[in-house]
């Protein structure tokens, strides 16, 4: 990259996101064990993810798309159990 058609972005590490402002920046950053690229952490599975994989056949699918709203929408308590009969 030339430091003539350098940009300012965002560059990130565990815990911190600093900006470069200057091509001199950034390599000091890059030194530091900045990335261009944040961190993301992996999203925990919630209680509706565990009922719906278990009842379902296939895997992703459609259906189990499907299923995984409605317990969502209802709740992982409630998903599952059927209507009170009069």
């Amino acid at each position: 990259m030339k430091p003539s058609s350098f940009k300012p972005h965002k560059m990130y590490k565990k815990g911190s996101t600093k900006t470069a402002n200057t091509y001199k920046e950034h390599l000091d950053l890059m030194e530091d064990g900045y990335g261009h690229t944040p961190l993301t952490k992996k999203g925990k599975k919630d209680a509706c993810y565990h009922k719906v994989k278990r009842a379902v056949k296939v895997w992703p699918s459609a259906y189990a798309s499907g299923q995984l709203v409605q317990c969502r929408k209802r709740g992982a308590a409630n998903w599952g159990v059927g209507k009170k009969k009069k």
